[in-house]
């Protein structure tokens, strides 16, 4: 961010130039926006990968309520941010002694930035619990199922990360704001960072298993390349005991 370049974030308000405090808060107003697109598009992408293996009617029902609330919290989110300040740009420009703008009472970004941590948390959780429900009716193993449910529910890891952000929203009022909201700003690169992982690391079970599979299969070839089944590793060593035999007799001859 230009507020990482500028040396203004995480610094107090009095220690750098009004400028770069200003194109600090903008960089923040900026990453919010796209924290808020990018939460959004993850829980969707999680609750499509669940309707493609889910056919049970409730679940289905239940994945689409999870999907359902949170489009609807980011678009209020989103249209919060975006009429909080009119022209948008004075939010940051009001730092520089700009006048020609007027924004909305920050109790009502802080309200809406806890309703949307609440709602995250939420559909964290509802897409963890949801896959247990679905394996659990399955006719296999405790050990497997207790291995699938946490593979499939291993995207909602970042529920820890949208829990740990909620107690430092009330910062928003801080006047030292850069300073104040440090770390807010860092837990949401850790909660979309982990999502992004997290709601992938299931795609890397059958990358595993085929790497293994490939590693077993070299591992019983010849030195020529060639696979040794188990009957070439018998006819191999009836030829050795052949000719260790074959030796023995002309030797005694």
């Amino acid at each position: 961010m230009n507020g990482l370049a500028h040396d203004a974030f995480a610094r107090h308000v009095w220690s750098v130039q009004p400028q770069a405090f200003a194109r600090g808060i903008r960089d923040v107003f900026i990453a919010e926006n796209l924290y808020v697109f990018a939460t959004c598009v993850i829980k969707l992408s999680f609750a499509s990968t669940l309707l493609r293996i889910s056919n049970v009617k409730a679940e289905i029902y239940a994945i689409y309520a999870v999907a359902g609330l949170a489009i609807s919290i980011t678009i209020v989110y989103f249209t919060t941010l975006m009429i909080n300040c009119h022209p948008i740009h004075f939010f940051w420009t009001r730092l520089l002694g700009d006048t020609s703008g007027h924004c909305l009472d920050v109790e009502v970004l802080i309200k809406t930035r806890y309703a949307h941590g609440v709602s995250v948390a939420t559909c964290d959780m509802a897409l963890a619990i949801i896959p247990t429900i679905m394996v659990s009716r399955l006719q296999m193993r405790r050990k497997q199922k207790v291995s699938i449910s946490i593979l499939l529910a291993i995207g909602s890891i970042a529920s820890i990360a949208t829990i740990a952000r909620i107690p430092y929203i009330h910062k928003m009022r801080a006047q030292d704001f850069l300073y104040d909201n440090m770390p807010i700003c860092m837990w949401t690169i850790v909660e979309v960072g982990v999502s992004l992982i997290a709601t992938a690391a299931g795609t890397f079970k059958p990358l595993v298993s085929s790497w293994m599979s490939t590693t077993n299969n070299n591992s019983k070839q010849t030195p020529n390349g060639s696979k040794l089944t188990p009957n070439h590793s018998r006819q191999a060593t009836q030829s050795v005991v052949s000719k260790a035999q074959s030796s023995e007799y002309q030797s005694s001859v």
